[in-house]
């Protein structure tokens, strides 16, 4: 999240004019950030449900905090960014958020955050390193550190209650979060790399045997496939994916809707 963006963003607030305010900023995104934004919505009519609770961890920005909120679901925001967190809060008011990171349990944890990429925080240093050693235009650009609350999701359950949808999108560390949640939701979503496959697979581990699986590669909100897969099929899949870095969101389900 800029931090001009920021701070109009509040000065916006102040005077009731930021509705006005992020109608301009999402026509300086233009068309393609609108129809990313409608595509989204279209993608998960299918999956989610007016009432449902969702759990978008790692929201960034929000954007899915967003499609999900559109469709009727109940979403509680989970971002350890403060500047991302605000701008959730000030841009989508019916969303809870909870400026926290994810983890194996509950404590303080270190944050490190690139203000030319928010999407890149990360709690897990190890992650970090692995992106500079692998892109070299990576390095520098985590910035600044900051010390931040960090939750499992079975503590989030406890004031929230049973989500019928947890979207993960941790940098990192998927898996960890995956170790503090002791009952696996009818939906759930995970971010993966085909250059850490092994990461991907430890998590796979931690999901019940009875689990179906679908993906959408990159950032086009669509299904891979046209049926949704076991476990053994799905790793079948990563492994013979084209050559090189591609990354995208493994969906797990335990009772694909209709």
């Amino acid at each position: 999240m800029n931090n001009n963006r920021r701070a109009i963003e509040e000065v916006a607030h102040s005077l009731g004019l930021h509705r006005t305010v992020q109608k301009a900023f999402r026509r300086s995104i233009g068309r393609s950030g609108g129809l990313m934004s409608a595509s989204l919505r279209r993608f998960f009519e299918c999956l989610i449900r007016p009432g449902d609770l969702a759990f978008d961890v790692g929201a960034n920005t929000g954007k899915f905090s967003e499609a999900l909120d559109s469709l009727g679901a109940r979403v509680v925001a989970v971002e350890p960014n403060s500047g991302c967190a605000r701008h959730i809060e000030l841009s989508y008011p019916r969303v809870r958020v909870i400026q926290a990171a994810v983890g194996s349990a509950n404590e303080i944890v270190q944050f490190f955050l690139s203000d030319s990429r928010s999407d890149l925080g990360s709690a897990s240093k190890e992650w970090v390193d692995i992106l500079k050693s692998q892109h070299r235009e990576y390095n520098g650009i985590w910035n600044r550190t900051a010390f931040v609350p960090c939750i499992t999701l079975d503590e989030l359950i406890r004031h929230f209650g049973k989500p019928n949808y947890i979207k993960l999108d941790v940098e990192g560390l998927e898996e960890a979060a995956l170790q503090g949640l002791s009952v696996q939701p009818p939906l759930l979503s995970f971010e993966f790399n085909t250059a850490d496959l092994k990461a991907c697979f430890a998590c796979l581990s931690r999901l019940r045997p009875e689990s179906q699986f679908n993906l959408i590669v990159d950032d086009t909100p669509k299904f891979a496939c046209l049926n949704w897969m076991g476990k053994d099929q799905l790793k079948s899949f990563l492994n013979a994916m084209p050559p090189g870095e591609q990354h995208g969101d493994i969906f797990v389900s335990l009772s694909v809707r209709d």
